[in-house]
């Protein structure tokens, strides 16, 4: 991605309350984080990830967790009687 549409589009989701910026310490660089608003896009996004790995999609990147450097885990379901699933949980 080219470097312009990649800043238009972290400005974009900076401006709408999703990611944070800020400073890299001992650097001129910038980083972001998701705030309240975007942790709480977390299940969605990676539900849509997931189906799209589902559907044969590629899936060259491994998410982890900042906090304890842990890949993340997928999100699961658990089937009921009736064929239906319960609500997602993390597995």
């Amino acid at each position: 991605m080219a470097k312009n549409i990649l800043t238009v589009r972290l400005r974009k989701l900076v401006a709408l309350g999703i990611l944070e910026q800020f400073p890299v310490e001992g650097s001129t660089y910038q980083d972001y984080a998701l705030t309240e608003k975007g942790r709480g896009l977390f299940l969605v996004l990676m539900a849509i990830r997931q189906w799209g790995e589902g559907c044969g999609g590629d899936n060259p990147y491994v998410l982890v967790d900042k906090r304890d450097k842990k890949p993340v885990k997928p999100l699961g379901s658990t089937p009921t009687t009736d064929g239906n699933s319960e609500q997602t949980t993390w597995s």
